[in-house]
């Protein structure tokens, strides 16, 4: 990738009224001007769609892959930048998205935690040395990709959940570039549902999709536990 190419970055949401405006006003400073940002409405009831005035809003149903995918068709980037609504991109520098290198045909980023209490360095040094260990990508660490590559291996499987693992293992032949700046990421539904809970869900969920169990049926599982 060369610094001249434009970078496409790409929100799924559904129902982040709360914040997504943070994360358009880091973009808003962050993009240059050939860069664009792409906001997936997956049918939000809340305020979300009003907030896209200065954005590109792309209405689709609801799911994170298909939303993805779905503003990935319209997007004009060489480069595709994944990103959670309610994460933080100070530490992020546009050059790293497009550095030259065989390295960066794909990629993502080391995590911290918004939050102070001591319990959530350990998770967040537990899930940063998880994805390097396996060079498979959650999906708040910040996936990019060179379109060419996105589109040669066709993209976000459409399936209700862990589509984030499913891509990452479709990308095995691309070893990833892997960046210690790291993004910061909200630490709600960790204090929503409690921190053990959650970390044994995300367990489970994950040990579950190793043993094959349908996306669908983790699905139900997560909804109901969330």
């Amino acid at each position: 990738m060369d610094k001249n190419k434009i970078i496409s970055v790409i929100v799924p949401v559904f129902n982040e009224e709360n914040f997504l405006p943070e994360v358009i006003n880091q973009l808003l400073s962050w993009c240059e001007s050939e860069d664009e940002i792409i906001v997936s409405d997956g049918g939000s009831s809340d305020g979300t769609v009003n907030l896209c005035d200065r954005v590109r809003l792309v209405r689709t149903k609801k799911g994170r892959a298909i939303q993805m995918n779905e503003a990935a068709k319209c997007a004009k980037g060489d480069v595709l930048w994944f990103l959670h609504a309610d994460v933080g991109i100070s530490n992020i520098s546009r050059s790293e998205l497009l550095s030259e290198g065989s390295e960066k045909f794909w990629g993502f980023f080391d995590i911290d935690l918004k939050d102070s209490y001591w319990i959530f360095r350990i998770i967040e040094s537990c899930m940063n040395f998880r994805s390097r260990l396996t060079k498979i990508a959650t999906g708040d660490k910040g996936i990019f990709l060179s379109r060419q590559v996105f589109e040669e291996i066709g993209g976000f499987p459409e399936i209700e959940i862990m589509e984030d693992i499913a891509i990452s293992k479709k990308l095995k032949l691309y070893p990833p570039y892997i960046s210690s700046h790291r993004l910061q990421v909200s630490s709600r539904r960790w204090k929503k549902n409690g921190i053990l809970r959650t970390v044994l869900l995300m367990w489970f969920l994950r040990l579950a999709w190793f043993f094959k169990v349908s996306a669908s049926s983790l699905e139900r599982i997560y909804t109901k536990h969330d």
